[in-house]
Parts: structure tokens; C-alpha cells; sequence
């Protein structure tokens, strides 16, 4: 807008047209404070990116969960296999040495 701004008795005046810098930084933070500006816009992208990342982190938690029981459980069968073969080994050796035994006899 147009400020006059008279100083003495008004007889010789000068009259400035233009913004003055105080108008313009409240025009910019009017602007940039508005609801609907580029921050707001830009928050809004940042939380919907947070969305997604932490459903895209639960998913990989859910695999990785997944994977680990899978892992436990082969883990579990081939344990189980270790120890039924040592079975058979000590019987194996036991029928062995009672077989040698028999021979030398």
C-alpha cells in the first residue's frame, strides 16, 4: 500500500512510493506461514514417507520373524538327525565289538 507520512507543517513534502522492506518480510512470512504453503506440503510428504517406511519396516520384521522360525526349526531336525546317527553309531560300534569278541574267542 501507500504510506504518506507528512513531518512538519505539511508544506514541503516528500512522498515515497514502494514497499518498504518491513511490508515485504510480513508479506513473505504471510505467505510462507499460510495453511497450504510448501511446508505444509512438504511435512505432509515427509509423514506420508514416514507411513510407508514404517509399514515397509513392519513387513521386513515380519519376514525376518519368519525366516528365523524357519531357521530354528531346520536347526531342530537337523539336531535331531545328528543325535539319531550317533545313536546308530554307538550301536553300530557295541554290535562290532561284540562281534570281534565273538571272532577272537
Amino acid at each position: 500500500g501507500l504510506i504518506v507520512e507528512i513531518t512538519g507543517s505539511g508544506a514541503s513534502t516528500n512522498v515515497f512510493l514502494g514497499r518498504s522492506l518491513l511490508e515485504k518480510l510480513k508479506n513473505f512470512s504471510n505467505s510462507t506461514l499460510a495453511y497450504g504453503n510448501d511446508i505444509d506440503e512438504r511435512i505432509s510428504t515427509y509423514n506420508d514417507d514416514i507411513t510407508e517406511h514404517n509399514r515397509s519396516l513392519a513387513s521386513f520384521e515380519a519376514q525376518m520373524e519368519t525366516l528365523r522360525q524357519q531357521y530354528v526349526n531346520q536347526f531342530a531336525a537337523m539336531d535331531a538327525s545328528v543325535a539319531s546317527l550317533n545313536r546308530t553309531k554307538e550301536s553300530l560300534n557295541a554290535m562290532m565289538d561284540g562281534w570281534r569278541s565273538m571272532q577272537s574267542s
